[in-house]
């Protein structure tokens, strides 16, 4: 391999880490099954849409969950359907929700997304049709609103009409529904005749830190940082080296998938860019290696012991890892 051509390789591979690496999470397969039942009632049925929300404190995965959802729509869909794409079918539409939003500025996202100019000129009803004719003539399967806590920021008139918006949209397109976002059932999302409509329609996956209280929790922990390697696909790394690390990273992480997402990918980027095959003859993480990263403060707060101690907790650890 050339000098350019390792370069080119290292470039891919990093590109990868950063917007291609899938995990197969509990919360994942979870939700999976859940988004599976819904596409089957929702093609069943004409009246009684359900949807799906994931919720939860920061960094537990629910982006990632989401990302992983829109995957799994298209590939069942090109496997449903092998010539998806000359057909201009568009599986997945995800907005991440604006923050203060409205109806309408909701609505000229997933406009955006789509690829449809609009004007400010369109009133929500010319903006919802429009929505709804191109997802349906497209044949979008999920439609997804990441930061759905967001919905719910703007004054008491705003919030109402957005989740009004939501609810009919709900029942106009053809695809399945999911939220995902901070704390959905507590937010205020789900309040307001229109929330409980909503909540009444919607099934709700709570996400969680990962638990250290019995080997079985350890053990969950220790397969998702197998995960990880097999996904990293580092140059000679040993394999089990991130089992061997498991109670130093649950210390490190809190066990909370994000922090434990981030600090792996940092770690891996860092060997590749350093060119760690040239000159160490692998590259494999170490103790070491992620001591060198820095940590931000929620990060820190997270923190379940001083730097020297990295056995296993022995005390709950859901309050400190939100």
């Amino acid at each position: 391999m050339t000098e350019g051509q390792r370069q080119t390789y290292n470039e891919r591979r990093i590109r990868y880490i950063h917007h291609g690496l899938t995990i197969g999470t509990e919360s994942f397969n979870e939700a999976k099954k859940r988004l599976t039942s819904l596409y089957i009632h929702n093609a069943a049925t004409l009246h009684d849409p359900l949807s799906l929300a994931l919720s939860g404190a920061p960094y537990l995965g629910k982006s990632h969950t989401l990302t992983e959802l829109a995957r799994f729509t298209a590939n069942r869909l090109r496997r449903d359907t092998p010539d998806f794409i000359e057909k201009e079918m568009m599986p997945c539409v995800i907005i991440t929700v604006p923050a203060p939003t409205t109806s309408k500025g909701i609505l000229q996202e997933l406009l955006t997304f789509i690829g449809i100019e609009s004007t400010r000129a369109y009133t929500e009803q010319q903006l919802r049709t429009t929505v709804v004719r191109a997802m349906n003539g497209h044949g979008t399967r999920l439609l997804a609103f990441d930061e759905a806590h967001n919905m719910t920021r703007g004054g008491p008139a705003q919030r109402e009409a957005a989740k009004n918006m939501i609810k009919k949209l709900m029942g106009d397109v053809e695809a399945t529904l999911v939220f995902a976002g901070i704390d959905l059932n507590d937010n205020g999302l789900f309040e307001g005749i229109s929330g409980r409509q909503l909540s009444s329609r919607t099934q709700m996956i709570e996400l969680h830190p990962y638990s250290a209280a019995t080997e079985g929790d350890r053990e969950v922990w220790k397969t998702t940082g197998d995960y990880f390697e097999d996904a990293l696909g580092l140059i000679g790394n040993e394999p089990g080296t991130l089992r061997s690390l498991a109670s130093y990273l649950f210390n490190r992480t809190g066990g909370v998938m994000g922090e434990l997402a981030n600090t792996l990918r940092t770690a891996a980027v860092i060997l590749i860019k350093s060119d760690a095959v040239a000159r160490y003859g692998r590259e494999q993480i170490t103790q070491q290696l992620l001591d060198e990263i820095p940590m931000g403060d929620a990060a820190e707060q997270r923190r379940l012991y001083d730097d020297d101690q990295y056995d296993w907790p022995t005390f709950p650890v859901e309050s400190l890892a939100g």
